[in-house]
């Protein structure tokens, strides 16, 4: 195995932007770093709890990239100096970009029947 693909991890980096061209310059700005980007997605527009940035909705984005860790270290830095990004999160990926995360809140059982039935299976 070479030392390059030993290195290389999955990265997904969320972030809340205010409008579609905010999303395209995140776009930009990740791929300058020369990433490989799996998946790049805008999740729609979301009402916040508590406004950010004098906002009260933002469009939620998602960007799935491959890279080392080095140059996610650099992204993480730099990106907290670009305007168009109110709020991010910079998180190593383990697992299925296109197999949705579990929800567990609507997953697990609600009644002591359901948390029998379900200790018994």
């Amino acid at each position: 195995m070479s030392e390059e693909t030993a290195t290389t991890k999955l990265y997904l980096l969320s972030a809340l932007v205010k409008t579609e061209a905010d999303f395209a310059e995140l776009e930009k700005f990740i791929k300058e770093f020369e990433v490989t980007v799996k998946k790049s997605e805008n999740l729609g527009e979301r009402k916040l709890a508590f406004q950010i940035k004098k906002e009260s909705t933002l469009l939620l984005t998602s960007i799935f990239f491959e890279t080392d860790t080095q140059t996610a270290k650099k992204i993480d830095k730099e990106i907290k100096t670009e305007e168009h990004v109110c709020r991010y999160l910079l998180t190593d990926w383990k697992g299925d970009i296109d197999t949705p995360k579990r929800n567990y809140r609507n997953s697990r059982p609600h009644t002591e029947k359901e948390v029998k039935e379900e200790v018994n299976v």
